[in-house]
């Protein structure tokens, strides 16, 4: 009887053990769920905060110029006077030249100066005892010294504009005649000088026409053989191979020979002007309606300016970017071909780039508004090293600098 009743409640024993054991599995099990969920719903409800942060971003490249321009022709001409400087703005009607007709004669123009010159050494002779002649010797040396100028551009010795160097000495000379004829006695011989030059000037004046502005702008008179092609009406219809040609440098100027016209000069609309960047790769900064500051090279000159992108299309496997320009253009007014670095510092609502998601095609981020879990749509200014300054769609929107981003 012992013995039976030991082996029982050994029996009994090892089956409380094992029912013992396998609710503490269960347990276990269980405790290994709950803590998973409340892990799962802490991590699941982490937020970052939104800050004010700054990107910077730049792209380089080439790019071709495009101006609101307009190209003056004129029937073939003997000689011309520029009346206008280079780059000068000018209103409608403002003198732009001389022109003189095909038949104007050198040797006429020639006598002239030759008869000229016979009246000043004259008048330097026999000015009068009681005038000082300090101003004529200053007039005599400032005219030599820009002479000398002028002869150095020329040789290729010195940099200057010969267009405004020529028509400043040929105002310091006026000068010195008014002068000499102010201060000399008149007497037979410089009459019949005088009536000599009036003669040959009125001949000259016969073929002289003086050519108006047709409009207001900058007036220009160099050209590159693009300009009837370069017009922002067509840049949009440019193709790559157009691009690509002017880049090396072809024109697409055809002469007129049925009216042997030829360009005269041009003016140009100085705050409406374009850039077309050619780029090897999409620049996925660059979004239509940005402002960027723009860095031109031309010429070993530099110039800084900002510009708005406008429009954006693919050719040939290559991205054309166009930007447009409204400050005065300056000293890209001969430029055509350029180089350029486009950049922008992007100042807003920095959150991570991780945690941009894209909705129905939308991207945006989600932010916790309340006890709610809210999808706003941004648009993405730039992404850089894992960081994003993004900008809400609807200005209205609550997400801002502080917010609390889901990633």
């Amino acid at each position: 009887m012992v013995r039976r009743t030991s082996a029982r409640r050994t029996k009994r024993k090892k089956k409380f053990q094992l029912d013992r054991k396998w609710m503490l599995g269960i347990g276990g099990a269980a405790a290994v769920a709950i803590v998973c969920t409340a892990l799962f719903l802490i991590l699941g409800s982490q937020t970052i905060e939104a800050k004010k942060g700054e990107l910077s971003f730049s792209e380089s490249g080439q790019g071709i110029i495009i101006r609101s321009e307009t190209l003056y022709k004129s029937e073939n001409y003997g000689k011309v006077e520029f009346l206008a400087e280079e780059g000068q703005a000018v209103t409608e009607g403002t003198p732009i030249a001389a022109v003189y007709s095909w038949n104007y004669s050198d040797k006429d123009y020639a006598d002239l100066k030759a008869l000229q010159d016979k009246i000043m050494d004259y008048q330097q002779g026999n000015i009068l005892k009681d005038v000082v002649n300090k101003d004529l010797e200053n007039l005599n040396k400032v005219i030599e010294e820009k002479s000398e100028e002028i002869r150095a551009v020329t040789r290729g010795e010195a940099d200057g504009d010969l267009l405004q160097m020529e028509r400043e000495l040929e105002t310091l000379m006026e000068e010195r005649t008014k002068f000499l004829k102010e201060s000399v006695k008149e007497d037979q011989t410089l009459a019949d000088f005088y009536q000599q030059e009036e003669a040959l000037m009125a001949k000259i004046d016969d073929w002289k026409e003086i050519t108006l502005a047709k409009g207001d702008g900058v007036v220009s008179f160099y050209f590159d053989g693009t300009e009837t092609l370069l017009q922002p009406s067509n840049m949009k219809k440019l193709t790559l191979q157009n691009i690509n040609d002017i880049l090396e440098g072809k024109t697409f100027y055809k002469a007129d020979t049925a009216t042997a016209s030829r360009p005269f000069y041009r003016l140009v609309n100085p705050n409406e002007w374009y850039v077309v960047m050619v780029c090897d790769r999409e620049i996925p900064e660059f979004v239509n309606g940005m402002a960027f500051t723009v860095d031109f090279s031309y010429g070993g000159d530099g110039a800084s300016y900002t510009g708005n992108l406008s429009d954006y299309r693919t050719d040939g496997g290559k991205h054309l970017y166009y930007f447009s320009f409204t400050q005065p253009i300056d000293k890209l007014l001969l430029a055509r071909q350029v180089k350029m670095t486009v950049s922008a510092d992007y100042v807003g609502i920095q959150v991570p780039a991780s945690s941009i998601k894209e909705v129905d095609g939308q991207k945006g981020v989600y932010y916790k508004d309340g006890e709610n879990k809210v999808f706003a749509p941004v648009t993405v200014l730039i992404e850089k090293d894992g960081h994003a300054i993004v900008q809400p769609i609807d200005l209205k929107s609550p997400l801002d600098v502080g917010s609390l981003i889901y990633p």
